[in-house]
């Protein structure tokens, strides 16, 4: 068989409520060579069956069922990039959607401009169909990979983007931590010949209540943190610790530290809850302090001090 032009990746968790859609969505495209790779992960409700239909009506549509939970969305593109046969690669949630010509769009501008990664504009969207804002981009400029990586640092350059496949498989992926795609995302855009932009639409949803990213704080959502120390310790070695968009980077990071650790939802964690956010905690305040005076950053010194003696507030 010829492999496909472009491998689509989702990985799926109980998503009745958004997989005709996408299904929908993906078979409606101008563009038709493609492959979607359903990375199924023990749903509890109709969505395997559901696929397993659309399967047998449309053979581009591929349904893996992990043999094991994987719980996060990194874990399900982990498990299913193997599968991928297409010469780029697009991952999408299972509740997002992209304009009908997007696919079409961004192969070819991926052709015509040989750039290892394409990225349309990205809608923050809501069912309500109001204007929630987004990024937008000129569609005729490229920008090289340092650029690229620095301006994703706070996604100003979003990860929803078809990329080269083998550009990724000599980068690849990992699943140590559950955000640990963002981490891929922006390391791909470091090591991409350099980064087009095209005028079309991906639609990435807001306002699903179940996605992981929402709800409640728990102790694994600090791992957001971890894997900033991993962007940090990349962005020293590869000499962009001056760049202001690192700064920046710092800047929030410890924010975010600080507002996570005082959020009294932290209160209502169990002993063995409580137990991981304090070794996740230390862990990333000695670690941020190493980095800082690695980086010889005045002011990132400074605030990894300042972060150092912030600890997340507990019951006692």
């Amino acid at each position: 068989m010829t492999k496909p032009k472009i491998s689509i990746l989702v990985p799926v968790y109980n998503g009745g409520e958004y997989l005709k859609k996408l299904i929908d969505n993906l078979q409606n495209q101008t563009f038709k060579d493609f492959e979607v790779i359903l990375v199924e992960d023990s749903s509890t409700d109709d969505s395997m069956a559901f696929l397993q239909s659309r399967a047998k009506e449309d053979k581009r549509l591929k349904v893996i069922h992990r043999t094991e939970k994987g719980g996060t969305a990194i874990k399900g593109i982990v498990w299913g990039f193997p599968y991928c046969k297409g010469e780029y690669f697009l991952y999408m949630s299972q509740d997002d959607l992209i304009e009908k010509d997007t696919l079409e769009k961004l192969y070819n501008k991926a052709v015509q401009t040989g750039a290892d990664i394409v990225v349309p504009n990205m809608v923050l969207f809501f069912d309500d169909g109001a204007d929630h804002g987004g990024l937008c981009y000129d569609e005729n400029k490229e920008i090289d990979s340092k650029e690229a990586f620095l301006l994703s640092l706070r996604w100003k350059v979003h990860a929803f983007n078809l990329r080269k496949m083998d550009m990724i498989k000599k980068v690849g992926f990992d699943d140590l931590y559950y955000n640990s795609d963002e981490y891929a995302a922006r390391v791909h855009y470091f090591y991409a010949n350099k980064v087009a932009f095209c005028n079309t639409k991906f639609f990435y949803r807001q306002d699903n209540p179940n996605a992981i990213t929402k709800g409640k704080l728990k102790p694994f959502k600090f791992e957001v943190f971890l894997n900033a120390l991993r962007l940090i310790d990349f962005s020293i070695k590869h000499s962009l610790q001056k760049h202001k968009e690192f700064s920046k980077f710092i800047r929030r990071t410890s924010r975010m530290y600080k507002h996570f650790c005082h959020n009294p939802s932290l209160q209502n964690f169990n002993k063995e809850e409580t137990a991981r956010l304090i070794e996740i905690c230390d862990e990333f305040r000695k670690e941020f302090l190493a980095l800082a005076w690695k980086s010889k950053r005045p002011l990132f010194i400074l605030r990894a001090l300042r972060s150092y003696f912030v600890k997340p507030k507990v019951k006692k």
